[in-house]
């Protein structure tokens, strides 16, 4: 796993979620527009995902 690290590759489950919806659905939650199920459901994934 170490020298898979070192080469660039990518080890265990790929992510769900790319780092622009996590802080899109942050910045929903935050100024109250939606809920965390609200925003979860939008992305189409469960709630504790994000």
């Amino acid at each position: 796993m170490t020298a898979a690290k070192r080469r660039g590759v990518q080890v265990g489950r790929p992510r769900k979620l790319t780092p622009h919806q996590v802080t899109h659905a942050r910045g929903l939650i935050e100024t109250g527009q939606e809920t965390r199920a609200g925003a979860a459901a939008l992305l189409g994934v469960d709630e504790k995902t994000l």
